[in-house]
């Protein structure tokens, strides 16, 4: 149970309710932690419903309590899961929920380097390794998903694979759409599918933005259109922007400006 009580800074300023919920669940009950501030994730299906297992909270000293995003899943290539580290150690410097907003130009340039290194192949290869299991045996598969291509390359060179072995492969501009990690030979960066790649590391950032008001298409023009941060490229230029008193973030749609 997360219980959210203004001013509260410590423990001791959650005890009356601790012992009015003890009274009327005649259970016991104690704080696990006292967090600076706590966000939780959308579902992708239905953005205005948090998912209950999926959140991330800074703590007074520091130090994050993190369920279910990306940089903790077995799947997640080492290069997205360090982004995703990045920007949580950025936000990390704010302790005011209302004020993490006036981080989002250092998590910006921060994304920029890390598009620019993908998009010209300087990611080392091993950090874009996808590690999955394959869930039945390969002749099961009626459609093979990735893994399950990756595993019938590595049959090719006469390994065996069985249901629950893990395997690890590349996203490629292949017919397979993959190539095994383990193959013999040199790999071939060229093919490395990198539009794949970069989808991958928009979702795994807008996991960690979403909570805290970025959506998808505002996210989309930061990262591939070098938009400002308010609106589209080209819309707003700099002899207008210099007389605009407008937040970081404003909505949109009842948004009304003149330009000249």
């Amino acid at each position: 149970m997360f219980i959210c009580k203004p001013d509260a800074t410590k423990e001791e300023d959650f005890q009356s309710l601790l012992e009015e919920i003890e009274q009327e669940t005649k259970l016991p009950i104690e704080v696990e932690a006292v967090y600076s501030w706590m966000a939780f994730v959308s579902s992708r299906q239905n953005p205005n419903l948090s998912v209950a297992n999926r959140f991330f909270g800074l703590q007074p000293e520091g130090e994050y309590k993190i369920r279910g995003l990306a940089l903790r899943r077995e799947d997640t290539p080492l290069f997205i899961a360090e982004t995703q580290l990045q920007i949580l150690q950025i936000l990390s410097r704010e302790r005011d929920p209302n004020h993490l907003n006036q981080l989002f130009p250092d998590v910006w340039d921060m994304l920029q380097e890390r598009l620019t290194a993908l998009s010209n192949r300087a990611i080392p290869l091993e950090e874009m390794a996808i590690t999955q299991t394959l869930s039945r045996e390969l002749g099961e598969y009626r459609v093979p998903s990735p893994v399950a291509r990756a595993a019938l390359q590595l049959q090719s060179t006469g390994k065996t694979l069985h249901m629950g072995q893990r395997v690890q492969f590349m996203y490629t501009k292949t017919p397979a759409g993959v190539s095994a990690w383990d193959l013999p030979g040199t790999f071939d960066i060229t093919i490395i599918d990198i539009p794949r790649y970069k989808e991958l590391l928009f979702r795994a950032v807008h996991e960690i933005l979403q909570p805290l008001g970025v959506i998808e298409s505002v996210l989309r023009n930061w990262m591939y259109c070098e938009a400002g941060y308010l609106l589209p490229p080209g819309l707003l230029n700099p002899s207008i922007s210099k007389r605009l008193d407008l937040p970081l973030f404003a909505n949109l749609k009842h948004l009304s400006m003149e330009i000249l």
